[in-house]
């Protein structure tokens, strides 16, 4: 199968201004595209330019790092608008479209035009807190509620699946998890504020 998985924003940054880190190998997106690719399925990581690595990596399957228009507008942290994605998706046929979040223009993008093979993978369960939660509560209501009737969500835990349901009667009962080996982290009774 030829999977799409649209996850522009791999990493957490909390600024505007986007760390580079040196490898993006333990991230998320890089173990579940290893593992699609284990399957056997012809795997591409869609993603920014903004989160490439300082270090040249490679990978056996492939990633596209795309370019962010407007970041005055559409922070490349938070809500990056790509700007080579309609054209990419044109040229491009895909079996299956993993997009990450409801709360985007990339998952928009994809449920409008390709919803017959695109599954959201909702993983927030409240409102982007950004301008006091007032763009995510019109994105939510409005575009999630009128956009996003044919594509099916699914969400990535159960906090998810009862906040997402409020705006989609396309929600899957069943929920799959982001796939972080929880037994990499170990209890630290030396508590320092920080994660």
């Amino acid at each position: 199968m030829k999977i799409l998985f649209l996850n522009p924003i791999i990493y957490t940054s909390e600024s505007k201004k986007i760390k580079k880190i040196n490898s993006i190998k333990d991230t998320m997106s890089i173990g579940m595209c290893n593992e699609m690719k284990r399957l056997g399925h012809d795997v591409t990581l869609y993603t920014t330019i903004d989160y490439k690595p300082l270090n040249d990596e490679k990978y056996e399957f492939n990633i596209i790092y795309d370019e962010t228009k407007w970041k005055k507008i559409f922070f490349p942290n938070s809500f990056p608008y790509l700007k080579n994605l309609k054209h990419y998706l044109k040229e491009n046929k895909f079996d299956l479209i993993i997009s990450s979040e409801c709360f985007s223009m990339w998952s928009l993008l994809v449920a409008r035009k390709y919803y017959k093979n695109t599954i959201i993978w909702q993983e927030l369960a409240d409102y982007q807190s950004y301008m006091k939660k007032i763009p995510a509560k019109i994105w939510y209501k409005i575009i999630v509620r009128f956009f996003f009737k044919k594509v099916l969500i699914v969400p990535r835990s159960e906090a998810a699946k009862t906040f997402i349901s409020k705006f989609s009667k396309n929600v899957s009962e069943e929920t799959i998890g982001h796939g972080v080996n929880l037994n990499l982290f170990t209890e630290n009774h030396n508590k320092i504020n920080q994660f």
